[in-house]
């Protein structure tokens, strides 16, 4: 039987603050821990392109986030046909997306309700990285706005709901789930501050 994969992303979190997770300590502790694994690029977009192809930046071409050019989007576009996803949906997985996705995704309208090949399910942050409360995301390629809404709780109940939903499917699944924190502004959920 294939293994399913939960793969949950953070950005700019050095590995030492697990220390001070409760809830990631848990999940390590039953999960496989990747103790040599290090960032392909420090730079969150040609990093998260490398994790989702696997494939280094000097290979792909994307080096930089982008900023108004939505550069890191727009360039692995022409690899996405090759990402991971894809080839677990290849064989037999089911996959899922949630959070943060890569710099320029539906920045300035730009594909928006757009959703790459080898989801079947997708909600993923639309051109608004540094707001964690409120946000908007693409479910299924329908934007649709949230307000007074932590982001990281959010992504993180849906993944629970994920799990559960598919855990007696029968089909083996992945789900990717990748908070745009502790990116920067510091932005705490409020049952969390003290």
């Amino acid at each position: 039987q294939n293994p399913n994969f939960l793969y949950i992303l953070s950005d700019d979190q050095r590995w030492d603050d697990f220390q001070y997770m409760a809830n990631m300590r848990d999940v390590r502790s039953v999960g496989m821990n990747f103790a040599h694994n290090y960032t392909a690029w420090a730079t969150c977009g040609p990093s998260r392109a490398a994790q989702l192809l696997g494939l280094l930046p000097h290979t792909t071409g994307i080096k930089d986030n982008g900023g108004e050019d939505a550069t890191a989007y727009l360039e692995y576009k022409s690899w996405w046909d090759k990402s991971i996803a894809v080839a677990l949906q290849n064989k037999g997985y089911y996959t899922r997306h949630d959070g943060k996705f890569l710099n320029g995704y539906g920045d300035n309208g730009l594909d928006e309700t757009v959703i790459p090949p080898g989801y079947n399910e997708w909600h993923a942050i639309v051109a608004s990285f540094e707001n964690f409360w409120n946000f908007h995301l693409n479910d299924d390629g329908v934007v649709n706005a949230y307000r007074n809404v932590y982001s990281t709780a959010l992504f993180s109940a849906r993944t629970v709901d994920f799990i559960q939903r598919r855990q007696n499917s029968g089909q083996p699944w992945a789900c990717y789930t990748w908070h745009n924190s502790c990116h920067g502004p510091d932005t705490t959920d409020t049952q969390d501050v003290g």
